[in-house]
């Protein structure tokens, strides 16, 4: 700050020193006097005017309603949590209610006693045939069948094609092997095709076998389909619901209780009960509402610490009307479910309800049979594709370890520097230490690379060596190498 004035000060005196040099030099204009100058007045920037009457009156200003004391705070936390255990209770009072009634109403099997009464309903199946029924209806029924027997035909067609694939492949192999051996005679020294190829044609053999046995149990599941078609269409619920019999009132009435009287005050209590549990709902939601216009800040504020218990106590009372409804509303309850228990004991009697519940259950034994059937259809259907695949796949891995000129070019073609081993005379004796070069299977096909380091193990031939001048000794390879069975 000091700094600042000084440089300040500098500043001016500077231009002092020059206006006065300036005026001396150039303008000749005399200054006058500091007391002869005239008194410099302040200009008026702001009209200036009275407060109004009322503009100072604070009265109706809230100019501290937010802040609140440290005291009243935790005195209004306190009273919240007296209010939040208070709903707590009676929201449990009134769900413990509900489940109650539906514990009830679950045993004494209403309402679906009654409503069989009327028309049938799944209430008349027992309840592991209808989760069976409600099971095949999840995964299709009969067309779930027809899905997987397709699907067998398209696998065993593809297991067909691979097998006929396999056997013209051998086929062909046999008629090279032939040509060869009828046109290179005792130099062609390579083991003969059909016993390279024995354990491939006894493997195809036993698939054929393992195909026909397959297939005859095909046929049988088909003709069990075509038989049960229509009994496993009506693997519902709402067609074994049709097959049930109906709760009927009892022909003759020995007692003196009237059935229309019973089942008819059983209605009205079931009718009496719901309408309380819709009550009780509302009471959820009074006690919520009621909660959130409670809003006691301001008179927690006003009173002072030691008499805050008072005024909790006496803020509580405004729950109590709804208190008072919980415990006539639940009261009304147990009267009803007390009625309703001992209706319901006369209306099981009246109506046999236990007899009915065996005659069901004989109705659907037919029905369970039929599920029986169903799921040993489904779990011999389930098993094929799955063996399709796996031969499928054992087709294709088998086929690829092969011996290398089954698939290859045909026999002059497919090792070309071997036949000019040939034509040069040589003789063409297996060695076992000499391998297969790689560059005389380059001509194999490309979907055998994976089996080659394979093949380069297994096969080994060689020729003895030919002196040649001015050259390097070369050894020979055998045409074809030794094939070894699966």
């Amino acid at each position: 700050m000091i700094e600042s004035v000084n440089r300040t000060q500098d500043l001016v005196q500077s231009l002092l020193v020059k206006a006065e040099k300036d005026n001396n030099s150039i303008y000749l204009m005399k200054v006058p006097a500091f007391n002869e100058l005239p008194v410099t007045t302040g200009a008026l920037l702001v009209k200036s005017a009275p407060p109004s009457a009322g503009s100072l009156d604070a009265s109706s200003e809230q100019l501290f309603t937010g802040l609140v004391p440290e005291n009243s705070a935790r005195a209004l936390s306190k009273y919240t949590d007296q209010v939040d255990d208070l709903i707590r209770h009676q929201l449990d009072r009134l769900a413990e209610a509900t489940d109650n009634a539906r514990i009830r109403f679950r045993e004494w099997e209403l309402p679906d006693t009654l409503q069989a009464m009327d028309v049938r309903t799944s209430a008349a199946l027992p309840d592991a045939l209808r989760r069976d029924l409600e099971d095949v209806e999840s995964i299709g029924g009969v067309n779930h069948l027809k899905g997987i027997l397709a699907e067998i035909g398209e696998l065993r067609r593809a297991v067909d094609g691979d097998l006929m694939s396999a056997q013209e492949s051998l086929d062909s192999d046999a008629r090279a092997d032939g040509d060869a051996r009828a046109k290179h005679g005792d130099k062609w020294k390579a083991q003969p095709a059909a016993t390279a190829a024995k354990p491939y044609w006894d493997r195809i053999s036993q698939y054929r076998a393992a195909m026909q046995k397959a297939g005859d149990s095909d046929q049988g599941v088909l003709r069990r389909l075509a038989e049960n078609e229509t009994a496993f269409t009506s693997l519902t619920v709402e067609a074994a619901t049709a097959q049930m019999p109906r709760l009927q009132a009892p022909m003759i009435v020995t007692g003196p209780e009237d059935p229309a009287v019973v089942v008819a005050t059983l209605r009205r209590n079931m009718d009496a009960l719901q309408a309380l549990a819709n009550e009780r709902g509302g009471m959820e939601e009074a006690f919520k509402e009621l909660k959130n216009k409670d809003n006691v800040l301001a008179k927690v504020m006003a009173t002072p610490p030691q008499n805050h218990d008072a005024l909790f106590k006496e803020e509580l009372k405004k729950y109590d009307t709804l208190i008072a409804d919980v415990d006539k509303n639940l009261a009304a309850q147990d009267s009803l479910l007390a009625a309703t228990k001992a209706a319901n004991s006369t209306f099981r009697t009246l109506f046999d309800v236990d007899g009915w519940r065996m005659a069901c259950e004989a109705a659907a034994t037919g029905v369970r049979e039929t599920v029986r059937q169903y799921r040993e259809l489904l779990d011999h259907c389930s098993e094929p594709p799955t063996q399709a695949r796996q031969l499928c796949l054992d087709l294709t891995c088998r086929h690829r370890r092969r011996h290398p000129y089954s698939s290859c070019k045909p026999v002059m073609g497919r090792f070309p520097r071997c036949t000019r081993h040939l034509h040069q005379g040589r003789h063409l004796t297996p060695h076992p230490r000499r391998r297969l070069p790689h560059r005389h299977l380059s001509t194999c096909r490309r979907r055998h690379h994976t089996s080659l380091m394979g093949l380069r193990r297994r096969h080994r031939c060689n020729t003895p060596t030919v002196h040649r001048p001015h050259r390097k000794v070369r050894r020979g390879t055998g045409l074809l190498p030794r094939r070894r069975p699966l």
